[in-house]
């Protein structure tokens, strides 16, 4: 549906408050795997009864080949960890 131009939203400029940030931190958990997979390449050998091999190939990961193969990998580890 078209919006008319009365009814056009304007922005605010604003100024954020610090507490207002977002803060991401890495456990030691996903530190640890990421370190380690960056070590050995992660074989994803044991599918769960969600992440199946039809539903990573429905997944269309990394279909344009942006990531490296051991980043692959390590997306489809933490899917089958959070399983």
């Amino acid at each position: 549906m078209y919006k008319k131009v009365d009814r056009r939203i304007k922005p605010v400029p604003e100024v954020f408050l610090e507490k207002a940030c977002v803060i991401t931190t890495i456990s030691k958990e996903s530190a640890i795997i990421i370190t380690a997979s960056s070590k050995n390449s992660i074989k994803l050998s044991a599918y769960s009864n969600r992440v199946t091999k039809e539903r990573l190939k429905a997944m269309n990961i990394n279909s344009d080949e942006f990531l490296w193969p051991e980043q692959e990998q390590l997306f489809q580890y933490i899917l089958k960890l959070n399983d």
